[in-house]
């Protein structure tokens, strides 16, 4: 796919990403994402997919780190 923006190509990447919760930090790799030359975007599915994960979890009190696979 070409972006409407810049007229590059689009390539799909996968990127580390970390969520600051109330009392911890969470961190997650490799969530799928489609990049070009003007900016990154995640999917609206996978970006619900870790607002819920984040949601259940907000009472974390120690670091996460986890594979998107895991969400």
């Amino acid at each position: 796919m070409i972006c409407g923006k810049c007229q590059a190509n689009k390539e799909a990447v996968l990127i580390t990403q970390q969520y600051q919760l109330q009392q911890s930090l969470v961190t997650i790799h490799y969530i799928p994402a489609t990049r070009c030359n003007c900016q990154t975007y995640i999917s609206t599915t996978v970006q619900q997919e870790i607002e819920a994960y984040l949601t259940e979890n907000a009472n974390l009190t120690q670091p996460k780190v986890l594979a998107y696979s895991e969400v």
